[in-house]
């Protein structure tokens, strides 16, 4: 689908008009201290809620008392030269409606256009970044729920060099079959956007950390139960497939225009296979297609999407049926062969007569001539190998010179994990709150990286 202009701006001009940060319900702002990406706190969302939004949030104006009119259909925000351009107090600033190329020109009556939100854009097989150039997407996953922390941001661009960052919300998620109040699970059907509270506060605040230090976002749905493991799934229950959209539609309102949203990973690694569940390859794209169809409601064509095969993103599964024709959609394969390696269970090495630089190619072969046929981005959203697998290191960075021979986007497998031995930060003792950087690991990735663009 073809990408229309747009401007929109970030946030509100003025106290109590608009709706301030990401994603605030109609009538509702929020307080932002300044330096913030505009975000709404846990309570945001909720009609009624007033506040103001600071000067010095990211994209927010505040001239001195601006106010602001925006046109049906845009965000509710005013633009960011509000008051400045041949205008005094008082002054309004108009913005467009979403999806329009225009903006008002800056000129007596003080109306400037808002600026342009950070955005990719999917061309044929390339990302495109803000300027149009293509961008190679590399970077890491903050896939174990809640275990991030604001300083994690800052290193993973400045000194990592990386420029994406893949996170996790995980929705009726249960971890096991019995256990539905898993600590992990946000979904809350009662609270707004079905989602609890204090896990909006949690992925707030991860969204924001990470679009302040200007690193891609992409944001992806885990859930073990809607994915197959639960006879009640988001395949055969409409209800629950219903409400999956909406908590998914919340989410597209309140972050919409926070800078450098990358992608909407709508399921990750569906498994409905894995479990007998009776859902096609072409059935699978159907529903994805109307979930992408339900946020796009919210969102337009802004942002794009990522998709990929059952069960568990196998890379060779990557076939004709899961290709979505026009809408902006990035492919995703994993990369955990030989698994009993990666898990740090086999006898072998690498390289070995088991495992070596050729089988990793040949297990991308798929997604490659997958990306060739419909001329679509591929994406290796997951990959690495416990440190108990013998010579890791060589396996982990073969895999990465793979990548990069072939121009694949990649996130590894995973940032801070509490067990497995595939963190690049992992607790100092089983017991242990602590983290500590695996610094062979931490080093093999920022060489691989090509540093700040």
């Amino acid at each position: 689908m073809a990408r229309t202009a747009e401007a929109r701006a970030v946030g509100t001009a003025g106290a109590g008009t608009g709706a301030a940060g990401a994603g605030a319900a109609a009538g509702a702002t929020s307080t932002a201290p300044a330096g913030t990406v505009g975000i709404a706190g846990a309570a945001t969302g909720e009609a009624g809620a007033t506040g103001t939004a600071a000067s010095g949030t990211a994209g927010i104006a505040d001239a001195a008392g601006a106010t602001s009119t925006a046109a049906s259909g845009t965000a509710g925000t005013a633009g960011a030269a509000a008051g400045e351009a041949g205008a005094g107090d008082g002054a309004t600033a108009e913005v467009p409606a979403a999806g329009t190329s225009g903006g008002h020109a800056a000129g007596a009556a003080g109306v400037a256009a808002a600026p342009a939100i950070p955005r990719l854009n999917v061309v044929g097989p390339d990302i495109l970044g803000p300027n149009g150039d293509a961008v190679l997407l590399r970077g890491v996953n903050w896939g174990w729920w809640g275990e991030a922390i604001e300083e994690d941001a800052s290193i993973i661009r400045h000194e990592l060099g990386a420029n994406v960052v893949r996170t996790a919300v995980r929705w009726y998620y249960w971890g096991s079959r019995d256990n539905p109040d898993h600590r992990n699970n946000a979904r809350d059907s009662d609270s707004p956007g079905h989602i609890n509270p204090e896990h909006l506060a949690i992925l707030d605040s991860n969204v924001q950390w990470l679009s302040e230090q200007g690193l891609w976002i992409i944001l992806f749905a885990s859930s073990d139960q809607g994915r197959g493991e639960n006879e009640a799934n988001f395949a055969n229950t409409p209800a629950l497939r219903q409400e999956f959209i909406e908590m998914w539609q919340f989410w597209a309102e309140r972050y919409r225009d926070v800078p450098y949203l990358g992608a909407f990973e709508v399921l990750a690694e569906p498994r409905f296979a894995e479990f007998g569940r009776d859902v096609s390859k072409s059935q699978l794209r159907d529903l994805y297609q109307e979930i992408i169809d339900g946020i796009m409601s919210v969102t337009g064509d802004s942002i794009p999407f990522v998709i990929g095969a059952m069960d568990f993103y196998r890379a060779a599964n990557l076939t004709s049926e899961y290709h979505l024709p026009g809408y902006e959609i990035i492919y995703a394969a994993n990369h955990y062969h030989a698994r009993e390696y990666t898990q740090g269970t086999a006898p072998y090495g690498y390289p070995s007569a088991e495992l070596d630089s050729e089988d990793i190619a040949e297990y991308l072969q798929q997604p490659l001539a997958f990306r060739d046929q419909f001329q679509v981005p591929v994406w290796a959203d997951q990959f690495g190998a416990s440190r108990d697998a013998i010579e890791y290191l060589a396996y982990t960075s073969d895999i990465i010179a793979f990548f990069e021979s072939e121009s694949l986007h990649w996130t590894y497998w995973n940032w801070r994990q509490r067990t497995g031995g595939r963190g690049a930060y992992e607790p100092r003792d089983p017991d242990s709150d602590e983290y500590v950087r695996n610094v062979p690991l931490f080093d093999l990735l920022d060489a691989a990286l090509p540093g700040e663009e």
